[in-house]
């Protein structure tokens, strides 16, 4: 019977479609960073496996701490009120299978691979890999969206998963704020605290304290890590 309190909270503003596309930028971003790789026809550099690495260890820990936001923490919150989707859950299990994939070649193959020819089969290996992980992850996404948020909006108040979404930011790791405050935008953000009337003062404390760093700290790391990637 909640729906009509949500009516001026637009789901492009939704903090659960925030994280999603922060996955969904992350994806795109280091596919596109493998096709610019496997395009320079030349030979793999050990910055750029360095980098390639730690690209993975930033994106796997923020995926991890969005799947166990779900299993941990918003499922605890809905179970007295409505029955998560089992399917959804379950999906994780696949998506994990990918990424253990991804990390063996990132980790392993590629630290061991003794020839130029090698890295470049294994590229374009960890390139086929990365469509696999993506191929399940979107979709995987895109459900929840269709299925987990319409319930959260019927069961609950804005106020009451604001509650929830408030914990959840300020528990993650700062990799993942980053890619959310980059991949959403400033100013995406201060339109939302507008709009909720968010006083000024409050929305300046969240930014300066907790968003601004982290988001730096992605540029730093993460972004430069693409950048590597992409150069010769």
């Amino acid at each position: 019977d909640k729906p009509s309190l949500w009516e001026n909270k637009p789901l492009e503003r939704d903090g659960w479609i925030w994280a999603h596309n922060a996955l969904r930028g992350e994806v795109n971003d280091f596919a596109k960073a493998l096709d610019v790789l496997r395009s320079q026809n030349a030979a793999v550099t050990v910055k750029q496996v360095e980098a390639m690495q730690k690209w993975w260890e930033g994106h796997f820990t923020h995926l991890d701490s969005h799947h166990k936001n779900e299993d941990e923490i918003v499922q605890e919150f809905v179970k007295d009120r409505f029955r998560y989707p089992n399917f959804i859950e379950a999906d994780h299990d696949d998506i994990v299978d990918h990424c253990h994939n991804i990390e063996n070649i990132i980790k392993k193959d590629l630290v061991e691979a003794s020839s130029d020819e090698e890295r470049a089969a294994l590229v374009k290996q960890l390139s086929e890999a990365w469509q696999a992980y993506s191929a399940d992850l979107l979709p995987h996404l895109k459900a929840e969206e269709d299925n987990v948020i319409p319930l959260l909006r019927a069961y609950f108040t804005p106020e009451e998963v604001e509650v929830m979404g408030n914990q959840l930011m300020k528990s993650g790791p700062a990799v993942e704020t980053g890619s959310i405050v980059h991949y959403v935008g400033k100013k995406t953000m201060s339109e939302k605290f507008c709009a909720e009337n968010v006083p000024g003062f409050v929305a300046l404390m969240v930014w300066m304290m907790l968003l601004n760093p982290r988001h730096r700290m992605y540029k730093r790391t993460m972004l430069r890590y693409l950048d590597i990637l992409k150069s010769r």
